[in-house]
């Protein structure tokens, strides 16, 4: 689904809960670094992070025109 961080959260929230988070093989992620940029970059990492936990061999792939912050990365 191609949707914003808030939607994306909520839908691996849901996922979770139905206990098919094993679904999901690789994420995209735009505008990567927003990572530790207001809410809405605790909202990604957040998520990222219970994606990660719950699917340790997910492929998570980041894209971004402008990052800044790569070392944080």
């Amino acid at each position: 689904a191609v949707c914003t961080i808030e939607r994306a959260n909520g839908i691996v929230n849901r996922m979770l809960e139905e206990n098919c988070i094993d679904d999901v093989g690789i994420v995209v992620v735009d505008e990567l670094h927003m990572i530790g940029d207001g809410p809405r970059g605790h909202l990604l990492e957040l998520m990222l992070t219970k994606l990660r936990v719950a699917q340790p061999s997910i492929q998570i792939v980041g894209m971004s025109a402008t990052l800044s912050n790569a070392p944080q990365l």
